[in-house]
């Protein structure tokens, strides 16, 4: 008789129309995915959970769901779906659906993608500095490394993490040079770039 009461409880929570109640809805990205994570407040419940993503505004995507009763009468409930397929180098926009009719707001992420093995720069040519970007995905230490068009190096910094540095060209002298990232394995990936 407990469980039949219970069941006849969640199924009348559920199937009423109390607005759910969330917070702490926030996006990341985490290398080349996406992370929605989100909180149901205490009191709330819904049956089931899905996240939708578009693009352009006008095709939604379905990311995942998360299937049956969603939050709880006692506590806080957390939830998190990780969208492996997001739209690189484009804003993303998601949004919650709780059971079959209930949406949250939506929140946008721009979701950046570097290519490995490549250097991105810019902007280039320039006076002062050039800004490198890469792909790190396997959080390795850099050597960044310029060399004039006779060969010479004329810049060199060791033991750098992250995925970004800030050259600063202001004590070269005007002309072209490359700029070699080079990994711990000693690989290396180049770029021209022009210093006015």
């Amino acid at each position: 008789m407990r469980q039949l009461l219970l069941f006849g409880f969640l199924f009348w929570a559920v199937a009423s129309n109390a607005q759910i109640q969330y917070s702490d809805f926030f996006l990341v990205q985490q290398d080349n995915v996406v992370l929605i994570r989100w909180t149901v407040n205490s009191g709330s419940l819904c049956n089931g959970t899905a996240v939708y993503r578009s693009t352009d505004g006008a095709a939604d995507a379905f990311v995942g769901e998360i299937p049956g009763i969603c939050g709880s009468e006692s506590e806080n409930k957390e939830y998190s779906l990780i969208d492996a397929s997001p739209a690189f180098n484009a804003n993303n926009r998601y949004y919650i659906r709780f059971g079959f009719s209930e949406y949250s707001e939506e929140k946008e992420i721009y979701v950046k993608y570097l290519e490995p093995e490549r250097l991105y720069v810019g902007p280039n040519p320039s006076e002062t500095t050039i800004s490198l970007e890469w792909n790190d995905q396997f959080h390795d230490e850099y050597t960044i490394r310029a060399v004039d068009d006779l060969g010479t190096t004329v810049f060199e910094q060791t033991s750098i993490t992250g995925s970004s540095f800030e050259l600063d060209l202001k004590s070269m002298n005007a002309g072209f040079y490359t700029v070699l990232l080079i990994n711990s394995k000693g690989e290396k990936t180049a770029e021209k770039i022009i210093k006015l």
